[in-house]
């Protein structure tokens, strides 16, 4: 029984996850379904806190997605020629940093409201270990690479 609960919690996934990367290129696939395989493992989900969990998960994760390219093209353009921006400039830039901090901050704290819905505080914080975890061997895959 055990292992069916398993395989129905692994197909559950496998659905959520393909439906989030549809639009994104192979690359980005490859890396969410080791993310998603990676948070699935760690955290030990039942099949009804999976049923529960990936829908939060995958509409947070698409927010700080669009909040990170927000954040691309309030800071990736001027990159280059921050040395010679002006005053004012560099204070609309200081105000749109803050705008996307505080966005961030905001999605954070809603996605944590919605977990404590979901699953037990340990799990939301091995959700985080995890995810910190994954972003850790993906960047020294990078860096061997």
């Amino acid at each position: 029984m055990k292992t069916m609960n398993k395989i129905l919690l692994l197909i559950t996934v496998v659905l959520f996850s393909l439906t989030y990367t549809k639009a994104q290129g192979p690359g980005r696939e490859k890396i969410k379904a080791l993310k998603v395989a990676m948070i699935t493992e760690k955290l030990n989900l039942t099949p009804d806190e999976a049923e529960k969990f990936w829908p939060v998960y995958n509409k947070h994760d698409e927010a700080m997605d669009d909040l990170r390219h927000k954040e691309r093209k309030y800071f990736g353009k001027r990159s280059e020629d921050v040395t010679n921006i002006s005053e004012a400039d560099a204070t609309k830039l200081l105000a749109e940093f803050d705008m996307v901090n505080e966005q961030r901050y905001k999605l954070g704290s809603n996605f944590v409201k919605e977990l404590k819905k979901i699953l037990p505080n340990k799990k939301i914080v091995l959700l985080f270990k995890a995810e910190e975890e994954f972003k850790r061997k993906l960047l020294q895959r990078m860096r061997q690479r």
